[in-house]
Parts: C-alpha cells; structure tokens; sequence
C-alpha cells in the first residue's frame, strides 16, 4: 500500500507530461547543447529550459531514472540535479538537506513519525548523517502526493549509466548542495561517457553558489579541478551569483561575474536576481550588454498545476509549512519585497536565455519548444 503525506491543495496527475503521452526523440549532439547554453538567445527565441529536478510529478519522484527519462522524451536538452554526499561519501541526487520529505527512511526504520512536508514535522534526518550502504541504497522515493514509488535514491553513479545504457543525450546540471561534493562528484564522472563516447566532463556542469567559491581563482586552486585540467577537460562550470548579504559586499557580485565569465570553462552565468531593479539588476545589465549567456530558476511552486497567481503559489521548505517565495526572501534582495522570478516573460525581456523549470501552468509553450529550440526544426 502506497504511504501518502496529506497534501489537499497537491493535484492528482500532470496529464500533459504522462510519459505514454511522449514520443521518443532523436539524439541530440550533445556538445551542441552545451554550446547553445554557452550563447545568449534572442528575444524571438524560446528560452532552453534545465527541467528541474528532471521532469517531475504526475506520480514521479523528483531526481529519479524516470524523471530523466521523461526530460529526455520530451526532448528537454538539459536536466538540473541536485548533489551531496552520505555520510559514507557516496554522491547521491538529493535536493533537501533532510530525506524524510523524498524517502521512506521513517517507514523504513519502523518509526511512526512520518515526516509531513505541510507541517514540517516528523523524522527528517541529514542525508549527510545517513549512510548509502546498509540503509540510503535501500530506501524508496516519494512522489509529489508522498507516496512511495519503485525509485530507489539515485547515485551520480546511477545516472550516469542510465545515461549511458539507454542511451540518452543529456546535459546534466549539477546543482551542488555541499562543497565537499564537489571533488567526490569529479571522481564519479572523470573516467565515465556517453553511448556516443563524449565524455561525461563535457557534458556534466558543475552549477555552485559562489560562498563555496566567490572567484575563479578559488576554484582553480581544488586539487579534483586541476585533475580535470591536467587531462585536457576542466570541468564545467555555472558559477551561482546572488545578492550579497552586507553593506561592504555591494560591489563583490559584479566583480565576480565578470572574472568567471572570463574563463572558457564557464558555460553561463546563474543569476540570483529577485527584483529587476533590486540587487544584482547592475550584475545583469553588464552581462546583457556584453554579450554573456545567463539563466535563473523559474519561481513557479511546488504544486503541479497549480492555478493560484503565481505570487501566491507555494514551495515546500524544510523547517517549516509550505511557504510563498517572497516569504523566503532574505533582507536586501529585493527592493520592493517581492521575487519576481516567475514572471517568465519579464526574465526574457531582461536577457536570460536559459531557465530551470517545472513543468508548470505558465510554461508549456516554452516546454513543448524545446525541440526546435535544440535542433532548429
């Protein structure tokens, strides 16, 4: 019997993204992907989407196989997932710090506290104090209704021969939840390759927060990143800029944008912008001008299909009940306290090229042009 979380305001299905629904697609060139990341597009052109956490819900387990396979069949060029590492160092694909919200690691154990997402109560215990062997690589996923799938947590290691076996062509953001994943994911990927032999270090992009490394030169001192480069492959990079946090750091964002957007291992620029005219709105007026690719994620909620305004629409944050975004807003991100990075066709007009998305109310036009977007057909 499945275990389902009570989520009234969660709808049953995404039926427009049903995987029997979905036609397979042709192999896309892999480095061409990448290179159209590396690019600003025009205003006429729909923007690339990394469909986040794979292409999630309608009963499939965010971060999961089916989630990337689904991307794939819909021709999504890229999938972000998110990385850290068990307490044993194995490089799992987990967005939470906590895995009570995405596992049965309650029920596994034989606990009655069931962690619930809408109350932010119950067993929710650090993916970084839970090892992979004995207890993570036996867990099962949950889906958007917390209902068990028959997902296991997915290792890099998983992906990447799911990649490779079925046979897929994908662009893999790595959304970097701890630093120290950092190397250990470079150890996964560093002897891996597709179906077509392209490496996985040309198609695999380290995508960190800039508090792991505020500049290129940080990032180039790392032992596993200096590897990379002694091969001939340096690893690739989406540096994560957001709005500094005090009076002294103003400038830092700018100064930092345009040292890693000088280095050819840097395939795009992630902003953190908020508000267009609030903090980092300099950040993105220089790299528009100069001609630099950027991207941002799409603030669309956590419920599929959801019909509310889209200010209004919520997203599951540990510690606490379901929450609307600009309720998650630190001080000084914003300058008239609301985060407008839902408003899809606002980010267009400023210049973002790229956008990490859910398959949302608002954004199945930008989805279904993936295809023409990638191939031009």
């Amino acid at each position: 019997m499945p275990v389902a979380v009570s989520t009234p305001f969660v709808t049953t299905s995404v039926a427009h993204w049903n995987t029997a629904s979905l036609k397979a697609s042709k192999p896309h060139d892999v480095r061409r992907i990448v290179d159209l990341f590396r690019k600003p597009r025009t205003p006429d052109q729909v923007q690339l989407i990394s469909a986040h956490r794979g292409l999630r819900w309608g009963g499939i387990a965010e971060n999961g196989k089916e989630s990337i396979r689904r991307a794939a069949l819909a021709s999504i060029p890229s999938v972000e997932i998110d990385i850290r590492c068990t307490s044993d160092g194995v490089v799992v694909c987990l967005h939470d710090d906590g895995i009570g919200r995405v596992t049965n690691i309650a029920e596994h154990l034989g606990r009655d506290d069931v962690y619930d997402p809408l109350t932010a109560e119950g067993y929710n215990p650090l993916a970084s104090s839970v090892p992979w062997n004995g207890v993570m690589e036996r867990l099962r996923l949950k889906n958007e209704r917390g209902e068990l799938t028959d997902e296991r947590v997915l290792r890099l290691a998983d992906l990447l021969d799911l990649i490779k076996v079925e046979k897929l062509t994908m662009v893999v953001f790595m959304d970097i939840k701890q630093k120290q994943a950092m190397a250990a994911a470079y150890d996964a990927i560093k002897s891996r390759s597709d179906a077509m032999g392209v490496p996985a270090l040309e198609w695999c992009i380290w995508k960190a927060d800039t508090v792991f490394h505020r500049l290129p030169t940080d990032l180039e001192r790392e032992e596993w990143f200096q590897d990379g480069v002694s091969q001939g492959l340096p690893p690739l990079y989406i540096p994560v800029i957001d709005a500094p946090t005090s009076l002294e750091d103003q400038q830092l964002p700018l100064v930092s944008a345009k040292q890693w957007a000088s280095r050819s291992y840097v395939v795009s620029l992630e902003m953190g912008l908020r508000s267009p005219h609030g903090p980092l709105a300099d950040v993105v007026h220089w790299a528009r001008e100069a001609g630099h690719s950027m991207g941002f994620f799409a603030a669309l909620g956590d419920v599929p299909n959801d019909p509310t305004p889209v200010e209004d629409r919520m997203v599951f944050h540990e510690g606490h009940p379901p929450m609307k975004y600009d309720e998650l807003l630190r001080p000084g991100t914003s300058n008239d306290g609301h985060d407008h990075r839902g408003d899809l066709a606002l980010f267009k007009r400023l210049g973002f090229s790229w956008v990490i998305a859910d398959p949302a109310l608002g954004t199945e036009d930008m989805f279904r042009g993936q295809r023409e977007a990638v191939t031009g057909k």
